[in-house]
């Protein structure tokens, strides 16, 4: 299975452009706590397929190895559940 995905992933990158279904997403509200009455209460969360997300990951890191080699990111602590993330000077 890995091959075809593998395909897959090289197809899309190199069209540049993605699968109809890749762009679709399952919306659930999450409740963040309080009454459960009021919609202000809830964040959305997208659910998108596991392919997709893997592409991301796959460009995000390709991404920050590029700007670490020619020195044009900063790393940037963040409050969230990652060390570090890149940000463009």
């Amino acid at each position: 299975m890995i091959p075809y995905l593998a395909r897959l992933l090289d197809i899309t990158m190199n069209s540049g452009t993605l699968p109809g279904d890749w762009k679709r997403a399952t919306v659930i509200p999450i409740h963040k706590g309080g009454d459960r009455s009021l919609v202000t209460n809830y964040r959305p969360v997208s659910l998108t397929l596991v392919v997709c997300k893997q592409m991301e990951n796959d460009i995000a890191s390709y991404l920050r190895q590029v700007c670490d080699k020619n020195d044009c990111c900063t790393r940037v602590n963040m409050d969230s559940d990652r060390d570090s993330r890149a940000k463009v000077k």
